[in-house]
C-alpha cells in the first residue's frame, strides 16, 4: 500500500474572487426563491470560486507527485516523476497585502512565509509543497518531508 503526502498549496483564485464566491453563495437562497434557475446557478458558482485550491500529492512508494487542482472536491491533474526532482529545499518569501478604506483608514500587512520546494536536478525549477508561518515549524516539516520522501536536503541562500 502506498503512503500519500497531501497538502493544499493555496486557493486556486485570487481573494478578491474568493470573497465575490461567497457573496454568490451566501445570497444565492435569495435568488432561489423568485427564479431557481439563477439561484442554483450563483450557489454553485460561489462554491466553485470560494472552495476551488491546488495541492500536492505526493506518492512516497512510487516515487510519483502530482501537482492538482480541485474543483468540488474533484482532484484534476497528472502524475510525475520525483527521479527529475531529487533535492528539497526551505525558501522564504515575503507576502505583502495592502487593504484601503474610504476612511483613509489604510492596513498593511508584511509576513514571511516559509516555502517547502521540490528542486529539480538542475535547480532551476522548483514545485511548492507547504507553505508555513513559522520558521522553526518549517524546518522541522522540511528535515521530516525529506526523510519520508528520501530526498536531499539543500540550502539554496
Amino acid at each position: 500500500m502506498s503512503k500519500i503526502i497531501d497538502n493544499s498549496t493555496g486557493k486556486l483564485f485570487p481573494q478578491a474572487l474568493v470573497n465575490g464566491g461567497y457573496v454568490f453563495a451566501l445570497f444565492s437562497p435569495v435568488f432561489m426563491m423568485d427564479n431557481p434557475l439563477i439561484g442554483g446557478g450563483l450557489l454553485l458558482a460561489g462554491l466553485l470560486l470560494s472552495f476551488s485550491i491546488n495541492g500536492l500529492r505526493i506518492d512516497t512508494e512510487a516515487r510519483k507527485f502530482k501537482e492538482y487542482s480541485r474543483y468540488f472536491w474533484i482532484k484534476t491533474g497528472s502524475w510525475q516523476s520525483l527521479e527529475g526532482y531529487p533535492y528539497i529545499t526551505l525558501i522564504p518569501t515575503r507576502d505583502h497585502s495592502s487593504g484601503y478604506s474610504f476612511s483613509k483608514k489604510d492596513s498593511d500587512s508584511d509576513e514571511i512565509i516559509y516555502g517547502i520546494y521540490l528542486l529539480s536536478v538542475s535547480k532551476t525549477t522548483k514545485v511548492l509543497i507547504k507553505s508555513l508561518k513559522e520558521k522553526d515549524e518549517a524546518v522541522s516539516e522540511l528535515t521530516n518531508l525529506a526523510e519520508q520522501v528520501g530526498l536531499k536536503v539543500i540550502n539554496l541562500g
